[in-house]
């Protein structure tokens, strides 16, 4: 059995919130532990407390605002978006790595996972040979997400319930996962999922 990195975000943006939420939720090793912004100190510390590592998202965030959160040092902070050109400035406030496209998510979960060719990213984790980037298949996070419910020998009304979709809702996300992953039924389409790395 393998550690799980428990992920955090700082951002004021709920849409890339809910997709990294997403994401990290159907790729194997990770924990979504929840997302803040500057205007919510309490749940900053909450959040930084406790995640083993800390996504920024420094469209939206002062980069400068964090400085006071890193004392403990413990945290990796990885930087999302922002400008390129003031890499030296995200490394001097304790970002210690970046990526400049904030929604290339591989990448993202790439620098979470694996230590950079310069050695600032500091290796939290040694999961090389367990990491599952789901993102890679043709099904949408929702299918994805519904997929990994399914894998859970959840009936139907179950999914429905914790995903808050309609039953009917549900069902179609299964037509298209069975289609896209040509297969017949709930236990052919986990058992391809696992075979191909997505579950």
């Amino acid at each position: 059995m393998y550690s799980i990195m428990k992920i955090g975000l700082i951002s004021e943006d709920q849409r890339y919130a809910n997709d990294l939420r997403l994401i990290l939720n159907v790729c194997n090793g990770y924990s979504y532990q929840g997302s803040a912004n500057m205007n919510q100190p309490d749940w900053m510390n909450i959040v930084f407390e406790n995640s083993d590592a800390i996504i920024v998202d420094l469209d939206t965030v002062n980069y400068k605002s964090l400085y006071r959160y890193l004392d403990a040092g413990h945290n990796n902070i990885i930087g999302v978006g922002g400008n390129a050109g003031l890499l030296d400035d995200y490394l001097e406030f304790g970002i210690i790595s970046y990526q400049e496209n904030k929604y290339a998510y591989k990448d993202v979960l790439d620098m979470l996972t694996f230590p950079n060719s310069n050695q600032v990213f500091k290796h939290l984790v040694n999961k090389t040979n367990h990491v599952t980037f789901a993102i890679n298949s043709d099904l949408t996070l929702r299918e994805l997400e519904v997929l990994k419910e399914l894998g859970r020998s959840l009936s139907y009304d179950q999914i429905a319930n914790k995903l808050f979709i309609s039953k009917e809702t549900v069902k179609t996300h299964l037509e298209n996962i069975y289609s896209k992953l040509e297969v017949k039924s709930r236990f052919n389409a986990v058992e391809k999922a696992r075979n191909i790395g997505i579950m």
